[in-house]
């Protein structure tokens, strides 16, 4: 069973929104404080798996109606937050 059109359009908002903080956060700190980046690096990536995992548990948990509704949407948000991943370090590593 796919996730709804909604889930989908709102997880890939979530993620262009993360992507987009980590990098204006990664270029802010290479300005001001190149010293605390590794400092924003870590914090960011706790915040942003965080918000991720409660995500997928909200979804689990309260809006899903089965299992398999469950399992597709959190593959599909793993999915996204590799793509994320990927997409965010090649645009850092090309500016």
């Amino acid at each position: 069973m796919m996730p709804s059109l909604t889930a989908i359009v709102c997880c890939a908002l979530l993620f262009i929104v993360l992507g987009l903080m980590w990098l204006w956060g990664c270029s802010f700190f290479e300005r001001k404080a190149p010293q605390l980046l590794v400092y924003f690096g870590f914090a960011f990536m706790v915040i942003r798996a965080q918000v991720v995992l409660t995500l997928v548990g909200v979804h689990a948990f309260v809006i899903s109606e089965s299992l398999e509704e469950a399992k597709s949407f959190a593959a599909m948000v793993l999915i996204m937050y590799g793509v994320m991943m990927v997409v965010t370090h090649v645009i850092k590593i090309n500016r």
